[in-house]
């Protein structure tokens, strides 16, 4: 199975776009989405749940 390489180019400036916004319309899905993620609150993920508690108590015995 081979790979296909683009040629190298050590003039190139750049191999990425400076901004998603240089390849994506202005009303484009990833904006909408893009908002609703960093709306959500995430907080809840980072408490402890009681599973965590009992095995942090477990290595904790003597």
């Amino acid at each position: 199975m081979g790979t296909a390489l683009r040629a190298y180019r050590p003039t190139e400036a750049r191999l990425l776009p400076g901004s998603i916004r240089d390849w994506l319309l202005e009303d484009h899905l990833v904006y909408c989405v893009s908002d609703f993620v960093n709306r959500l609150t995430l907080s809840a993920f980072s408490l402890p749940t009681p599973m965590m508690v009992a095995a942090a108590v477990r290595t904790i015995r003597c």
